[in-house]
């Protein structure tokens, strides 16, 4: 009975440090590949930045305006494509993270949508941009920090968990070998009395939960 439950137990306590590891290498290629847009843009933006930024408006003529709306919409696509995978509800990937951090990172993917539609791809041809709020380089830095984080945490849980069973029953087995110690084959055998009672161990089961996290749809 010990011995399945304990398989059981650690057979679960496996597959969730193997999902939280799928997870982290999946959100650390999306969020490599989403910084790497603002990398290969930076001298562009870095112009914006201080020249400031003017509607397009949806058909521009000129190349700068152009160029303004095609980098956007890289990095928009991206950030959406990052929103579905780790934050919709419906998403088997969606992120295990505290709930202040989901609704912070949330609700700042929903002001730059809203942002974004309304300055750069609705917007009259020279509106002022802020580029401040255009910009949303950081918007998943503290999400991978929690990420690597939980991963650490979930590896170091499980290790430190083990470590204090093992010694716990290494212990048990030498405080039976110290009541019962082994029989010498040229000694007397101990009569049945002498003996403990019972030797069978008391089952145990290792149980590992989730905490949910409450969505908020966007």
């Amino acid at each position: 009975m010990f011995g399945k439950s304990f398989s059981i137990g650690k057979t679960v306590k496996i597959s969730l440090i193997l999902v939280t590891l799928c997870s982290f290498v999946f959100i650390t290629s999306n969020y490599n590949e989403f910084k790497e847009l603002f990398n290969s843009y930076r001298t562009f933006l870095d112009e914006l930045k201080e020249n400031g930024i003017l509607s397009p408006g949806p058909e521009p003529t000129n190349s700068r305006d152009k160029k303004i709306l095609q980098v956007f919409e890289e990095i928009y696509s991206k950030a959406d494509e990052m929103f579905t995978k780790y934050f919709n509800e419906d998403s088997e990937l969606q992120l295990n993270i505290p709930a202040k951090l989901y609704k912070e990172t949330n609700a700042k993917l929903y002001n730059y949508n809203v942002y974004y539609g309304r300055y750069l791809v609705n917007a009259v041809e020279g509106q002022p941009v802020d580029f401040n709020l255009i910009n949303c380089e950081t918007i998943f830095d503290k999400v991978h920090a929690e990420a690597i984080d939980s991963l650490f945490l979930n590896v170091y849980s499980s290790f430190t968990k083990d470590k204090k069973r093992l010694v716990a029953e290494e212990a048990s087995n030498k405080r039976k070998m110290s009541i019962h110690p082994p029989v010498s084959r040229t000694g007397s055998q101990p009569s049945s009395s002498s003996r403990p009672s019972s030797m069978r161990l008391n089952s145990r089961t290792f149980q590992h939960t989730l905490d949910t996290i409450p969505s908020e749809q966007v």
